[in-house]
């Protein structure tokens, strides 16, 4: 039932962009793909898992007019991850209203669910959406200002997100759960505020640098606790130097958890770098470290069971088609006491 909600959702939003329509000045529709097949060891067992996945994603425009959709489906759900309407009152500034990604760093605000866009398999763990056990809220119903504004070749970028977080849900899982669009009224969801700032000295070009800052107040289920607060600030950067692509972003945390009069208070940081270095024409090998600090001793970190604050990630991606890839990737993951080691091997594409 749920799944036939989501698709119904889904061919509304297609149709009400008009894909076709000659009164829409601007359209586009893109479908990605996905296989990724995940062999782990050194854990309790030796698991090996294949999901498919697909990500529909489209946008419309029709004088100031803004529309934008992405819907998630894989082998075990559908998911509506953003669904805004905004409004542009010029072409640097535009006003969006609905459920959007939340500007914190920089992996999400630049590829969002399209893994084919990113030159990796795995996402940092700082960047993981918080619906699958990610420590920082990807998806925010709200509005969100994007503005840019330049001096010369240089461009400064600004966003500012105020709307409802998520609900923090504990157990075997523990996952951030965003407003469901088809059920506005499970869970309980609070203010959450970001504001990201990026600085491009050349804007015709990808690299930049930037900082961030946010404050969410989470309820939280199936626990002691019953209210989560957490503050992240940090900084980002993304640079080409010649063929050499280095990307990274630190999160600096400070958390709360409340049950009753008492509070439990905490701090951690978290970050990774990336390196990527094109091989051949088609061949791009990369590779990322991940590391965290103060995180044993962060009951909130303790809550968030799936996360992996110590990560070293190997890979190689060969783009033997102009719109498909084949990357294969390798991980080494620390977690307390457990060590494990994870392959990856994916095929990605976008059509048309």
């Amino acid at each position: 039932m749920r799944h036939t909600q989501h698709l119904r959702i889904l061919l509304t939003f297609l149709a009400g962009t008009g894909f076709s329509a000659p009164s829409v000045a601007d359209s586009e529709f893109l479908l990605f793909p996905e296989l990724l097949l995940e062999h782990r060891q050194g854990d309790s067992s030796d698991d090996v898992e294949l999901t498919p996945s697909l990500d529909v994603f489209g946008t419309a425009r029709r004088g100031r007019m803004r529309l934008l959709g992405e819907v998630v489906a894989n082998d075990e759900d559908v998911e509506i991850e953003r669904l805004q309407l905004g409004y542009a009152f010029s072409s640097a500034t535009t006003l969006w209203a609905g459920r959007v990604h939340n500007p914190l760093g920089y992996w999400t605000t630049q590829y969002h669910h399209g893994g084919y866009l990113q030159p990796s398999i795995s996402r940092p763990e700082a960047a993981r959406f918080g619906d699958k056990g990610g420590l920082f809220p990807s998806h925010i119903v709200g509005l969100l200002l994007d503005t840019t504004r330049t001096s010369g070749d240089r461009a400064f970028d600004y966003s500012l997100l105020a709307g409802l977080g998520p609900e923090l849900r504990t157990g075997r899982a523990p996952a951030l759960h965003s407003v469901d669009l088809l059920d506005v009224n499970s869970g309980r969801h609070k203010l959450s505020v970001t504001g990201r700032f990026a600085y491009r000295p050349d804007s015709a070009s990808g690299n930049q640098a930037g900082l961030f800052a946010s404050y969410v107040k989470m309820p939280v289920a199936g626990s002691a606790y019953d209210t989560l607060e957490l503050g992240i600030t940090g900084a980002f950067f993304s640079w080409q130097l010649a063929e050499l692509g280095l990307s990274g972003a630190l999160y600096r945390v400070r958390d709360a958890l409340s049950a009753n009069n008492s509070k439990d208070d905490g701090n951690f940081s978290t970050g990774y770098v990336e390196v990527d270095y094109p091989v051949h024409e088609t061949w791009t090998s990369y590779a990322r470290l991940e590391h965290s600090l103060g995180d044993n001793k962060d009951r909130y970190v303790g809550l968030m069971s799936d996360f992996i604050p110590e990560r070293q990630v190997l890979g190689l991606r060969w783009d033997f088609n102009r719109k498909q890839a084949l990357k294969v990737e390798y991980s080494s993951n620390h977690a307390g006491s457990k060590r494990f080691g994870s392959t990856l091997l994916n095929w990605s594409a976008v059509f048309p």
